[in-house]
């Protein structure tokens, strides 16, 4: 989902207020039209409820992989500065092992 269920429930409470307000002012009993929409939602609620579970049973797994993900890019950073520093000391023996056989020659 792209929305969280607080930002689905706000939505839905918009879209819920907007519905009857239009119903309202086409003569439909304000009242009348609230109940049914109550009971609608009374009876959706284990279903909603499931949906909300779901997704935060999700939220948790993507925390966890995304936490992960920085571990191992840290593991990784870690090992290419080891990589880094252990091919500079190749290079710098390799440098050293040229000026001392250019000295020993002179």
């Amino acid at each position: 989902f792209r929305l969280s269920p607080a930002q689905a429930d706000q939505i839905w409470q918009h879209v819920k207020e907007t519905f009857v307000e239009v119903w309202t002012l086409r003569g439909v009993d304000h009242a009348i039209l609230s109940c049914k929409i109550t009971a609608h939602e009374e009876a959706h609620q284990q279903h909603r409820q499931r949906n909300i579970e779901w997704w935060e049973r999700n939220q948790l797994k993507r925390e966890e992989c995304l936490q992960r993900n920085r571990v191992r890019w840290a593991q990784r950073q870690i090992a290419q500065e080891r990589r880094n520093e252990k091919r500079e000391c190749r290079r710098m023996r390799k440098e050293d092992g040229g000026i001392r056989s250019t000295s020993a020659q002179e």
